[in-house]
């Protein structure tokens, strides 16, 4: 069955609509005896391949290897479906609570470790139409009931936006409830089947996210608006008790659509749209949970993207995805450390996917891979539908290692790697990134190596201006997708105008090192004996402009050193953060 439909969608769409589609595979089990390598031409799969069309749309999978899905027509109704890729069972709409509750909206899923998915929605009272409940079921084949029913008590409290997560028999809710609407959650148990609810953020706020880790707390996100534009707050969640909650970046931007992942050091990683920039961010939270590091920019300059989502790999590794508003296009990246690579294209412009209606929009699964759900038209009819794409990185006959910059004293850098493995390799690309403009350094071929190995690689680049850079090397096959990529930093202080030198030199009792320098720095002068103990250390903050450092030829203890040749090393540390290294070697005769 699911055969048939990427058969038709191979028929509809024309493989000249799919070029460029990097690193999706769709369907492992269609693939026959091997699966597809990385960067195959693969086609999305529509869930809702029949019916009414999809206007909000959830995925979650499963421990075993399964799928279930639920998402909500355009008549109001609450559609589930799951099971293998191979073998989906036949969607079905879900019961409303009570018969006076008739529409649907925002419905979310979750699958704990063992035992049915939960499903919770927003179902609209027919006796009040701006009332809205939730209603909550444990499995899609039990009666939903309403967990935040507030028919007899007063005053309506529309309730919507729901996201859940589960741990153990604990699911916490989280939603929108109110006009303008405050974020609030509340805890189901097997034995708690109406909880109390619990208020986190002052109105008005919007579209909370929710995630646990193994053994921390839940953790809430949410944008409100603030005095100069949109604010992303958390909130930790546990032992009867909340943490924060803590503003992720005051007074900049206008901060939205925040997604959220823990990685297994129970550490938060946070990602949100500033629609002010167009720039896509992203902050840690410590397992101290002290607050929020300073964000970092991931997307490259130029670039305007939404709907940002997140997830942590088994191996602590975040992937970030996002929609480029410019292409259309679903990308996605990766983080070496802080340094966040280059966007690879998940899902093709051609589409239009989107997934601000689909979030969790990035999803791991007990394989490692990567889930992508988003929302998009037929591309034949333009009747719009839940979408899913497996998305597997790289090939495992392929690592990149050693990856070192060095700079010499004229600013040239030189990268030196190793590739071990040539499984689909063709080439290398390595491309220079500064204030996240990406800038191609050289495409290197694969057999143009540096050792007498044949495993060793190196290519030399001369940036314009002194600064920090990034460098990413890029392992790729023939048609360009990549295979592997590794990341390194270099730092150039200024190649042209940085000046030092001994004088005098040779010397008989005290030299002075003459500096320099085109802007502040801190300096750090080591003497090194011939044996490389480091006699002396010398440090200095000091202004753009000419210096002067001296050496009494005595080591720290204040002994006198010994005559012979002494290798100087001096470090220089801007405040930008940009370095420099400068060595020379003096002569030291008593």
């Amino acid at each position: 069955m699911i055969g048939g439909w990427i058969r038709r969608w191979y028929r509809r769409i024309g493989a000249s609509q799919l070029t460029g589609a990097v690193v999706l595979l769709v369907l492992p089990a269609l693939a026959g005896a091997q699966d597809p390598a990385a960067g195959a031409l693969m086609v999305p799969l529509l869930v809702n391949v029949e019916g009414p069309a999809a206007i909000c749309f959830r995925a979650a999978p499963a421990q075993d290897g399964t799928y279930h899905f639920v998402w909500l027509t355009d008549r109001g109704r609450i559609c589930y479906r799951s099971g293998a890729l191979g073998d989906l069972s036949t969607p079905r709409f879900l019961k409303n609570p009570l018969e006076t509750t008739t529409l649907g909206a925002d419905p979310a899923i979750a699958v704990p470790a063992a035992g049915a998915p939960r499903l919770v929605w927003s179902a609209q009272s027919t006796n009040a139409p701006g009332e809205w409940n939730l209603a909550f079921a444990p499995s899609p084949t039990i009666d939903p009931w309403l967990i935040a029913d507030d028919r007899g008590i007063g005053t309506l409290h529309p309730d919507r936006h729901p996201v859940l997560a589960i741990r153990g028999d604990s699911t916490l809710v989280v939603w929108e409830r109110d006009a303008p609407s405050r974020i609030v959650y509340a805890a189901v148990t097997s034995s708690v089947l109406f909880p109390t609810i619990r208020s986190l953020g002052a109105a008005p706020a919007a579209r909370p996210t929710v995630v646990v880790g193994k053994h921390g707390p839940f953790w809430a996100a949410w944008a409100a608006d603030g005095t100069s534009g949109g604010e992303v707050w958390v909130a930790g969640i546990g032992g009867g008790k909340t943490y924060g909650p803590f503003l992720v970046r005051r007074g900049a931007g206008d901060d939205r659509s925040p997604s959220l992942a823990v990685d297994g050091r129970e550490r938060l990683h946070i990602v949100w749209e500033d629609r002010a920039t167009g720039a896509i961010l992203y902050a840690r939270m410590p397992a101290e949970m002290d607050g929020v590091n300073p964000p970092i920019v991931l997307t490259p300059h130029g670039t305007t993207a939404r709907e940002p989502q997140i997830v942590v790999l088994p191996d602590g590794t975040p992937r970030i995805a996002w929609r480029n508003v410019a292409t259309g296009a679903l990308e996605i990246i990766w983080l070496d450390g802080d340094r966040p690579t280059l966007p690879v294209r998940m899902v093709a412009g051609t589409y239009a996917p989107r997934q601000a209606e689909a979030r969790p929009g990035l999803m791991v699964l007990p394989s490692g891979d990567l889930l992508a759900a988003f929302i998009a038209p037929d591309l034949l009819t333009g009747r719009s539908g839940g979408w899913i794409g497996l998305c597997r990185e790289g090939q495992a006959g392929i690592v990149l290692s050693a990856l070192s910059a060095t700079t010499s004293a004229d600013g040239a850098v030189l990268l030196t790697w190793r590739a071990d493995g040539r499984d689909g390799l063709r080439h290398f690309v390595v491309w220079r990134i500064a204030d996240s403009r990406p800038i191609l350094v050289r495409a290197l071929a694969a057999d143009d190596h540096a050792g007498p190995s044949g495993d060793e690689f190196a290519v030399a680049d001369r940036p314009d201006e002194p600064g920090r850079y990034m460098y990413r090397v890029e392992a790729q096959d023939e048609q360009g997708a990549i295979l592997r990529a590794v990341s390194t930093t270099a730092d150039v202080l200024s190649p042209a105008n940085l000046v030092v030198r001994a004088t005098p030199n040779p010397f008989n009792g005290t030299t002075a090192l003459l500096l320099d320098l085109p802007r502040a720095a801190s300096v750090r002068a080591e003497v090194i004996d011939l044996r490389g103990g480091i006699v002396r250390t010398l440090t200095r903050n000091l202004t753009a402009g000419a210096h002067r450092i001296t050496w009494d030829g005595r080591d720290a203890q204040g002994r006198a050193a010994a005559s012979g040749v002494y290798h100087v090393r001096c470090r220089f540390l801007a405040d930008d953060g940009s370095i420099a290294v400068r060595n020379l070697s003096i002569i030291l005769l008593r």
